[in-house]
Parts: C-alpha cells; structure tokens; sequence
C-alpha cells in the first residue's frame, strides 16, 4: 500500500477456511476506502503468513461477510458492522 495516507475506514471480515489455488488456506477479506472508493482485497493466509493478496473477486464471497473496523497500523479491532445489502427488487 504505496499510497497509505489515501486509504482509510479499513474494516476486517472473520477467517475462512478455504481451498485457493495456493492449496487449503484461511481467507479474509479487507474494505477500505481508496480516494472515497470503497475496494475489497482478499487475503489468503497458512502458517500465519499471507501467501496471495488480490482485489476479491465474487468467489470470495467477500459481499457476504460481517465486518468488523479495525486500525490497519495497530490491529485494534472496533464494533461489527453489518455488511451492506442489495435491495431484493
């Protein structure tokens, strides 16, 4: 993140236990804002290391998770926030 001062709001979705193209691993994914553009990134971790970062695409599920805010510097963790909804008409 080059441009760390152009991102904020950083919210953190639960663990998953996944199979990515790096093998079985845990995911999960990140919203932040980039210049007042929502972005999510999927991180896919083992060992307690990230082995692959992408945008996330739709089978991440990323849309369908809670989020939780969290301060990207310290890792303090906030109050869940619900995750947004579409309108079903």
């Amino acid at each position: 993140m080059r441009d760390r001062p152009a991102f904020e709001g950083f919210e953190i979705s639960g663990l998953r236990w996944v199979h990515s193209l790096k093998g079985w691993s845990w995911l999960t994914c990140v919203h932040f804002l980039d210049h007042g553009h929502l972005r999510t990134y999927a991180l896919f971790m083992q060992n307690d290391v990230v082995v692959e970062g992408r945008y996330a695409v739709q089978s991440d599920s990323c849309a369908a998770q809670s989020y939780t805010p969290f301060d990207i510097v310290t890792g303090v963790l906030g109050r869940p926030t619900a995750p947004e909804l579409r309108a079903l008409y």
